[in-house]
């Protein structure tokens, strides 16, 4: 009899949470709310200090919030990736740490940069990769997620 309940109680703990799919699609939906943020940023940012200085802390602020909120659901699916015996595209935590390196190096050097434009560039280039790594890499798990239940015993939930 306890069994049976303690049994029901995980049932239930697994179905109240969010699913490996609704991980999947948050971290879709953020790396192109990123990725759009990357965008803005471009197309505002100035070469004059006083106005470049504002515009990073604003970018960085925001490129923060999302970046935590994906470093909290990458490494839960990577687990789910390796237990369906994907490991080779298990690397979605590794994807965000570039992004958060990128968005580092970006913030303390662009107002101070030669060529400002061409930092701008550089940095829109690494974050829409790095951006649309995590978007397919989101499509492949929920396109891999077969019924919710068997995935559980494989890192899925």
């Amino acid at each position: 009899m306890q069994r049976l309940w303690l049994g029901g109680l995980f049932l239930l703990v697994v179905a109240c949470g969010p699913s490996t799919t609704d991980d999947a699609s948050s971290v879709r939906s953020q790396s192109l709310e990123l990725q759009a943020l990357v965008e803005r940023h471009v197309t505002s940012a100035s070469s004059s200090q006083p106005t470049c200085s504002a515009e990073m802390e604003a970018y960085r602020s925001r490129a923060n919030q999302l970046l935590g909120s994906l470093r909290g659901m990458c490494p839960g699916l990577d687990a789910c990736m390796s237990g369906m015996g994907h490991g080779e595209q298990a690397d979605m935590a590794g994807a965000v740490k570039d992004l958060e390196t990128e968005l580092n190096a970006h913030v303390a050097g662009a107002c101070a940069a030669t060529d400002v434009a061409a930092e701008m560039a550089r940095h829109r280039s690494a974050m829409v990769t790095h951006c649309q790594h995590l978007v397919t890499r989101s499509e492949a798990v929920v396109g891999m997620m077969g019924t919710r239940g068997m995935m559980v015993s494989r890192g899925c939930r």
